[in-house]
This record gives C-alpha cells, structure tokens and sequence, in this order.
C-alpha cells in the first residue's frame, strides 16, 4: 500500500515538474542577430564590409540591432536575397527588411517582451474622417504610409494597426532613445515632396566605388516590357539646392515615352 502511494507521489511530482518547465522556459535567452546575418552564404566584399560597420558602429547596450544593421544593408545596396535564397516570402515582395526578420525570428527567444520592459515607442494617433467617402479606405492607406516612413528607423516587428474608426496605434519595440525621438518627428511630421538631382557621373562614380560628398547612394527598380523587375543605384543629391518642392506643382498626369512607350509623370510647375 505505501508502494503504491509512493509510485503515485513519484508519478505526480514528474507531472508537476514537466508542466512548470512548460510554462516557464528556463534557458530562453535570444541570440544575436549579427551573429546569424553572419552565417549567409556567398558571401563578398560587400557583405563582409557590412558586417564590419555594423560591428564597429553597434554598442552592446543599444537594443536596436535590428535598425543598425538595416541601415547599413540598406546605405550599402545589397540585396539580401542572394545571400539568404532559402527564406521563403509567400506572397510577399521580397525585400531586405521581411529577410532581416525572418532572421530575427531565428534568434528570437519563447518570451516576447513588451514594450515596458525591452523599450521602444508607442503612439495612437488620429486621422479627421468626417469629410472622407471611403474613410476605412483612408485609413488602410495611412497605416501603410505610416509603415514606410518607420521602416527608415529600423524596427525588427512593427506593430502599426487601426484602432477604432479613425485611430491607428503604432507600436516600436527595441528603439533607443535617439531612435525614439526620430520615431516620434517621423510619425507626426507632414509629409511633403521634394526633388532632388542624380549626379551626371552616377554610374562610373558607382562602377569605381566611389561616393561624392553631398550625395548618397539609392537603389532604382524599373521594369522591362516582359515585366521582369531590375535594380541598380544612383547618387542622388542630398541637399535640395533649387528648392524644388511639390508645392511649386501645378498640375500632374500621366504619359508615356514616345520612343520607348514606358509609362511615366508629367509635371508643371509654376
């Protein structure tokens, strides 16, 4: 009899522990996520010169791993997808961000902290809808603007969502304080458009490596008649030294090339 009250403690107490280690990851610490960029394969120069900046530049108490080396693939001009071919998309356009969290996903830890204990930023914001028709419409499209402009921080997962009939909540996690106050200037500020000149050398300049002061590399993707999609880089000015904007435009409409029948903007300015 005490055999058999001794077997159903033993068997109890393994129960026991076997439902406590389940609810409570005991080594659930995240891995760095440089370290698996690292593990790409073909890698060159240029990826290994991206490895390098973010390194040199990344402090261990910056929580922000994800935005630095973001910036850095992004100033840099790769292209993830030739180093990381096995990560899937689904119907997603593959860019460099969705790689970076697929590879974020990879060290990430059971427990996902909110944002009072990793950090970062949160705001709701509103938008006035009373005069809008398609006002649900309006908001989808705010969401998807207001996505853009916090990918230039670099945040691994973003949570931007409607709230309501006429808020949007933006969530930020993992941003540091320098971060956060860019968050905060890029949610509010107005948007506005603004032209700015490709330097007359762009492709031999770029051919050699080389990058003139005042101006910064960015990736162009055009496509051919058969639809196929190709990216190369321009130097763009930096400084918009005419003070060409988008509220000198007076009139817009869509054309086409006469020779080559690409599709193309019209403007008139003032």
């Amino acid at each position: 009899m005490k055999r058999n009250n001794l077997a159903r403690f033993l068997f109890l107490l393994l129960i026991l522990g076997w439902a406590v280690t389940e609810m409570t990851p005991l080594w659930d610490k995240p891995g760095k996520l440089i370290e698996e960029f690292k593990k790409a394969k073909d890698k060159d120069e240029a990826f290994d010169k991206v490895v390098a900046d973010v390194e040199a530049s990344h402090e261990e108490d910056d929580s922000n791993e994800f935005g630095d080396l973001y910036k850095a693939v992004e100033a840099s001009g790769l292209a993830l997808t030739n180093y990381f071919p096995k990560i899937k998309f689904g119907e997603q356009a593959p860019d460099n961000r969705l790689v970076l969290q697929a590879l974020q996903k990879r060290v990430a830890g059971q427990i996902q902290l909110g944002l009072d204990l990793k950090g970062g930023s949160s705001f709701l914001v509103a938008m006035d809808t009373n005069k809008l028709e398609n006002a649900s419409g309006a908001i989808a499209q705010a969401v998807e603007v207001l996505r853009r402009r916090v990918d230039s921080i670099g945040v691994a997962e973003p949570d931007i969502r409607p709230v309501g009939d006429n808020k949007i909540m933006i969530q930020l996690p993992g941003l540091s304080e320098a971060d956060q106050a860019e968050a905060k200037k890029l949610v509010t500020e107005a948007a506005f458009l603004e032209f700015a000149l490709v330097h007359k050398e762009s492709r031999s300049l770029i051919a050699n490596g080389i990058t003139p002061a005042g101006y910064r590399k960015y990736a162009l993707t055009t496509k051919d008649d058969a639809g196929n999609s190709f990216t190369s880089d321009v130097l763009v000015e930096l400084e918009n030294k005419y003070g060409l904007k988008g509220e000198y435009i007076t009139s817009a409409s869509p054309s086409r090339n006469p020779l080559t029948q690409e599709p193309m903007i019209l403007f008139g300015f003032n």
